[in-house]
């Protein structure tokens, strides 16, 4: 991974995952990751996704230093 952002939101809160992806358009550096079936609590509705993809972000930008 060689984003130095990440953006993260629930595919069911429909408002927030559209401005991840909006955010992600003016923002060259970053990534979205969405997670499915989760709400606007995605880190608490789908711990273990959420986890799995923050630790992936940062052991890509580890790698990079």
């Amino acid at each position: 991974c060689s984003s130095d952002l990440l953006l993260t939101a629930g595919t069911l809160d429909t408002k927030y995952a559209a401005l991840a992806e909006e955010m992600a358009q003016a923002i060259p550096e970053s990534t979205v990751r969405l997670i499915e079936g989760a709400g606007h609590a995605a880190h608490l509705e789908r711990p273990d996704v959420f986890h799995a993809i923050v630790r992936d972000f940062l052991l890509g930008v580890r790698g990079r230093w």
